[in-house]
């Protein structure tokens, strides 16, 4: 019996946990102290409510209460919504919670859900008893007391996913034709301004809604009555409230001040806006204790000290309101407006910064990153931040095209480099990446395979385990996402296994991307990495090694662009070891699809240059071969090796008798591991876990 548990609490704990006292409680929120000073704190139950306590105590142990349809048969969804609830040292969020007994509906938390300090403890003897009853049912608020213990885990523990994600407290859901957005205004643990993380992802999240009216909630509140002269708002508030004005929000629920307040619609300066305004009411109701302000702020249209919840009824097109109070208190509140039915507000701008960045310390790094907008006019102006305390400024007229920035690293190391964004009207973004400084003359680790991710197996997923302990830079070989390359499968089919590797691959496309027009599937997953989308070809260097990355689906004859565009890149990068990869082999035993002599004009130019080692895949196997000539002659001093590694995860294809040069072949699922050292390579192919096969060796550079 909740009682009971009730009694040991106060017996070990001498009175109630977390009553606010005469002076001052505040929370500091992104620099500004947030909060409620409160007074007259209401405490005293009328005997009619101590009955009803007495009646009430038994009988808790029931199942959570899933999400019904409204009693009346109204088909319009609910939303039942109070903050600042549960503490062992009183009993009336008992008696807001069998309020929500008798009220169907999705129910909403505002924050500082159970006292003291929102530990699991606390939520799972204070809070459980009473609204936990209903928890199959509630999303979540973080208020400022579950950051008392610096995480808010107590929390994120009793909600889980109904909380948000674990360390950041703000997420979004549909209820009938609204758009419910839960933001985390514990700005000193996740900020809010504009700028921050979140501020970016409400952006998007704004931008992406299509529903017709809008609300959200966070736990402080904007605009607040007080019992301290001229102390009615909150100030870094405001940047929350400009993105949800901009987008046509309907209504805000706050809860922290220990009361409920609801205020005409206003702007996010607070001026009265009955065509377009935001309509804030404060909720902090829940149970713990209320407070009657004694100063009041402008634009309050009806402030109680009551307890209840709030029940809103969100209609397609408008939405009402209802305080509904515990047994005995008789103060309500009631009315109903219309939606804005805004337009949606323009995009923020997007930035990819690529791939990670490998270097050596004085070596000029260049960095490549793309602005995406289509909402703003020019211009944007964007700042790289190295990592190591240097800065780098500019602007761009044009996003059609890549922007590039150079840096030279002092020392060796790992530093996170970002790369921010700004459009002329207000719009933020940013994309970071890695940037790994390596000491002259460290080996670098080349890993990976083609034909990697299908829907239809699970090799892909025991290919990119492999690659969870492997370091180094990712290659991908092209048909990377089957069966068709769309964005879809890039989403569904390779991002849940490779995807997570995805800041250190450089990729090349094959045949089947390519069932998309353009490749545009492979393109936009890729983004900067995998070049310019109107040739998907491009190179880089890879320590003392020259690395490039070719197109095999485009015309690859001899004076075509790409195979003029390869050698003039040949004769730019006169490196002593060079490595090219694409999607076709030239050689292969496979009965599946074989040689393919159209990449042969590649071949040739490679050749003519020195150098030493092509990858290849479309055939669904391993397979390496000798030193050879573009014409398949064994060429010991000066010939290409190539390796077929079409092992990712989409299943196998048999080989078939040997040609010539062939070395050794496999059907087994893995990957290819090259060390990359100066002047010479060793390779490994590792399999996936219950395959055997295995191949190592070394080399030297011409």
């Amino acid at each position: 019996m909740r009682r009971r548990r009730r009694r040991a609490a106060r017996a070990a704990g001498g009175g109630r946990h977390g009553a606010p006292g005469p002076g001052a409680e505040r929370s500091a929120v992104d620099g500004e102290t947030l909060g409620r000073r409160e007074g007259n704190v209401m405490t005293r139950r009328s005997t009619l409510t101590a009955t009803l306590i007495v009646a009430l105590a038994c009988g808790e142990d029931r199942p959570p209460l899933a999400p019904v349809a409204e009693l009346s048969g109204r088909s319009d969804p609910v939303l039942l919504a109070a903050g600042n609830i549960a503490s062992c040292g009183t009993d009336r969020d008992e008696l807001t919670a069998r309020l929500l007994d008798t009220l169907s509906g999705t129910v909403l938390t505002l924050g500082d859900n159970a006292y003291p300090n929102g530990t699991l403890g606390d939520y799972q003897n204070c809070y459980d008893p009473t609204w936990g009853r209903h928890k199959a049912r509630t999303y979540a608020t973080l208020g400022n007391r579950d950051y008392n213990t610096g995480a808010a885990d107590g929390a994120f523990d009793y909600f889980g996913n109904h909380a948000g994600p674990r360390a950041k407290g703000y997420y979004s859901f549909d209820l009938g034709a609204w758009h419910i957005l839960v933001l985390n205004s514990n700005g000193a643990y996740v900020p809010y301004g504009a700028g921050s993380e979140q501020d970016a992802w409400l952006q998007n999240d704004l931008a992406a809604n299509t529903q017709k009216c809008l609300l959200a909630a966070w736990h402080h509140p904007r605009f607040f009555s007080s019992s301290d002269s001229g102390w009615t708002s909150a100030g870094p508030l405001k940047t929350l409230w400009n993105r949800l004005h901009a987008a046509g929000a309907d209504l805000v629920l706050n809860a922290q001040q220990h009361l409920y307040e609801r205020f005409t619609p206003m702007t996010p300066d607070g001026a009265v806006d009955s065509v377009g305004g935001i309509r804030e009411i404060n909720v902090g109701t829940g149970g713990e204790s209320t407070a009657l302000p004694t100063v009041s702020a402008a634009h309050s249209e009806v402030v109680s000290a009551a307890y209840g919840v709030l029940k809103l009824t969100l209609s397609p097109d408008r939405y009402s309101w209802q305080f509904v109070p515990i047994a005995g208190q008789a103060f309500s509140d009631t009315g109903s407006a219309a939606c804005h039915h805004a337009p949606p507000p323009e995009a923020p701008p997007s930035v990819d910064a690529g791939p990670d960045l490998r270097t050596e310390p004085a070596a000029p790094a260049q960095l490549a990153f793309r602005i995406a907008d289509q909402e703003s006019e020019a211009p944007w102006s964007y700042e790289v931040d190295w990592g190591d305390g240097t800065t780098d400024q500019g602007s761009a007229a044009s996003v059609v095209g890549p922007l590039t920035a150079k840096h030279a690293y002092g020392a060796a190391g790992q530093y996170h480099v970002r790369v921010s964004v700004a459009d002329p009207d207000g719009g933020v973004a940013w994309d970071t990446l890695t940037a790994v400084v390596d000491p002259p003359g460290t080996p670098q680790v080349f890993v990976g395979a083609g034909d990697v991710g299908t829907c239809a197996k699970t090799y892909d997923e025991a290919t990119g385990r492999l690659l969870d302990s492997i370091g180094g830079t990712v290659f991908v070989l092209g048909d990377n996402a089957y069966p068709d390359g769309a964005d879809s499968s890039y989403k569904k089919c390779f991002h849940p296994a490779w995807g997570r590797h995805k800041k250190r691959i450089h990729p090349v496309p094959g045949n089947h991307d390519y069932r998309q027009p353009g490749a545009n599937g492979y393109f936009a997953y890729f983004g900067v990495a995998a070049g310019d989308p109107a040739k998907g070809y491009y190179s880089y260097d890879l320590g003392s090694w020259h690395i490039i990355a070719l197109n095999s689906t485009l015309d690859m004859g001899a004076g075509s662009p790409e195979e003029q565009w390869l050698r003039a890149d040949l004769a730019a990068h006169p490196a002593r070891c060079t490595l090219a990869y694409w999607h076709l082999p030239r050689f292969s035993s496979g009965t599946t699809h074989g040689s393919q002599v159209q990449t042969q004009p590649l071949w040739q130019a490679l050749y003519e240059y020195g150098a030493d080692i092509v990858l290849a895949a479309h055939e669904h196997n391993y397979e390496r071969f000798a030193p050879q000539t573009p014409d398949g002659t064994l060429d010991s001093a000066r010939g290409i090796r190539e390796f077929v590694v079409g092992t990712g995860g989409s299943g196998a294809y048999p080989l078939g008798p040997p040609i010539p040069n062939s070395e050794l072949g496999s059907w087994n699922h893995g990957v290819l591991k090259l060390t990359l050292d100066d002047g010479a390579y060793t390779w490994q192919f590792i399999p996936v876990p219950g395959e055997a096969f295995t191949d190592t060796g070394s080399g030297t550079c011409h």
